[in-house]
C-alpha cells in the first residue's frame, strides 16, 4: 500500500510499509535520506531541529493511502485518536483536490471542495469547518467558512482569520477574528469584535459589538448596537445609532437616526433626521424632518419643513418652508421664509416675516420693535 501511494506522490519511496497503510518516516528505513517529493510538499526533513527544519524521527508517521497524504504523531497513530491524556496531537493532511489541513484535532474540509485550507486551531468540541472551494481558516476555535449547501462555489474564497465561533458564508466574505462575528453577504467583511453581522453584499463592520450592516455596501466602523440598514449607509461609532436611508450617515453619539436618503446625524443623543439630504449636527433630541432641513445643535429643536433651519437653542421650531430660527428658547418660525433671530417665545407666522423686528433709533443701539 505504501508503494502504490508513493507512485501518486511522484517517485518511488523506499519506505517500510505496515498492513494498515502507515509507514515510519525516519533515517533507519529511508537509507539515511528523505524523499525529495515530501520535502517539496512540507519542508526540509533531516536530523536538524532548528527553526527552519522539521525532524521526522520515530515519533512521527506518514500515511499515503487513497487520496490523502497525512503526517501525524506516532502517539496519535498508536491511540487512533487526536489527543492522548488531554494533550492535542498535531497532524498535517493534504489531498488530491489541493486541500490542506494543519490542525490539532477536530477540523474538517467538506468532501468535494478544492483548494481549501485550514491552517490551525480547532478541537474535538469546537472544530473549524470549511465547506466550499478556496475557503481559508487561519486558526481559532469553532470557525466556519463556506455555505455548506449543495454547491461548492457560491461561498468560494470565504475566509476566517481566527478567533472563535466566527462564520464567513458569502462569496469572498471575510471575518478577521473576534468572537461570534458573521459575514454572510457576498464580499462582506467583519474585521473583529463580538457578535457583529455583515449580512448584505459589500457590507462591512470594523469591530465593536452587536453591530449590524444589512444594507448593500453599508458600513459600521465600531461602537455598540449600531445598525447600517440603508444601501451605502454608514455609522462611525457610538451606540444604538441607525443609518437607515440610502447613503445616510451617523457619525457617532447615542441613539441617533438618519432615516432619510443622504441624511446626516453628526453626533449627540437621540437626534432624528428623517428628511432627504437633511442634517442634525449634534445636540440632544433634535429633529430634521423636512427635505434639506437642518438643525445645528441645542436641545429639543425641530426643522420640520423643506429647507427649514434651526441653528441652536432650546425647543425652537421652524415649521414652514425655508423658515429659520437662530437660537433662543421656544421660538417658532411658521411662515414661509420667515425667521426668528432669537430670544424667548417669539413667533414669525407671516410669509417672510422676521421676529423680533430690530430698529435703530438715533442713539445707534438696536432695540426690539413692539408688535
Amino acid at each position: 500500500m505504501a508503494r502504490a501511494a508513493a507512485l501518486w506522490l511522484g517517485g518511488a519511496l523506499a519506505l517500510v510499509g505496515r498492513a494498515d497503510g502507515w509507514v515510519s518516516l525516519n533515517a533507519a528505513n529511508t537509507g539515511g535520506s528523505y524523499p525529495d517529493v515530501v520535502q517539496h510538499v512540507v519542508g526540509d526533513f533531516d536530523e536538524r531541529t532548528d527553526s527552519n527544519h522539521i525532524t521526522f524521527q520515530d515519533d512521527w508517521q506518514v500515511y499515503t493511502g487513497g487520496d490523502l497524504f497525512e503526517i501525524r504523531s506516532h502517539a496519535a497513530d498508536a491511540a487512533d485518536a487526536d489527543s492522548v491524556t488531554g494533550t492535542l496531537l498535531p497532524r498535517l493532511t493534504l489531498d488530491k483536490q489541493g486541500n490542506v489541513i494543519l490542525r490539532n484535532s477536530g477540523s474538517s474540509i467538506r468532501a468535494g471542495a478544492g483548494g481549501t485550507s485550514i491552517l490551525g486551531g480547532g478541537s474535538d468540541s469546537a472544530p473549524n469547518v470549511a465547506s466550499d472551494s478556496y475557503n481559508v481558516i487561519g486558526g481559532g476555535l469553532g470557525n466556519a467558512a463556506g455555505s455548506a449547501d449543495a454547491t461548492f462555489d457560491n461561498a468560494a474564497y470565504a475566509t476566517v482569520g481566527g478567533g472563535q465561533s466566527n462564520s464567513a458564508s458569502g462569496l469572498g466574505a471575510t471575518v478577521g477574528g473576534g468572537v461570534s462575528n458573521a459575514a454572510s453577504g457576498d464580499h462582506a467583511v467583519a474585521g473583529g469584535g463580538n457578535t457583529n453581522a455583515a449580512s448584505a453584499a459589500g457590507a462591512a463592520i470594523g469591530g465593536g459589538q452587536n453591530n449590524a450592516a444589512s444594507g448593500e455596501n453599508a458600513a459600521v466602523a465600531g461602537g455598540s448596537a449600531n445598525q447600517a440598514t440603508g444601501a451605502a449607509g454608514s455609522v462611525g461609532g457610538g451606540s444604538s445609532n441607525t443609518a437607515g436611508g440610502t447613503a445616510a450617515v451617523v457619525g457617532g453619539g447615542a441613539s441617533n437616526s438618519a432615516a432619510g436618503d443622504h441624511a446626516t446625524a453628526g453626533g449627540g443623543q437621540s437626534n432624528a433626521v428623517a428628511g432627504d439630504y437633511a442634517a442634525v449636527a449634534g445636540g440632544r433630541s433634535n429633529a430634521a424632518a423636512g427635505d434639506n432641513a437642518a438643525v445645528g445643535g441645542g436641545s429639543g429643536n425641530a426643522a420640520s419643513a423643506a429647507g427649514a433651519l434651526v441653528a441652536g437653542g432650546v425647543t425652537n421650531t421652524a415649521s414652514a418652508a425655508n423658515a429659520a430660527v437662530g437660537g433662543g428658547t421656544q421660538n417658532t418660525a411658521s411662515g414661509a421664509g420667515g425667521g426668528v433671530f432669537g430670544g424667548t417665545s417669539n413667533t414669525a407666522s407671516g410669509a417672510h416675516s422676521v421676529r423680533p423686528l430690530l430698529v435703530a433709533p438715533v442713539s445707534g443701539h438696536f432695540v426690539k420693535a413692539e408688535a
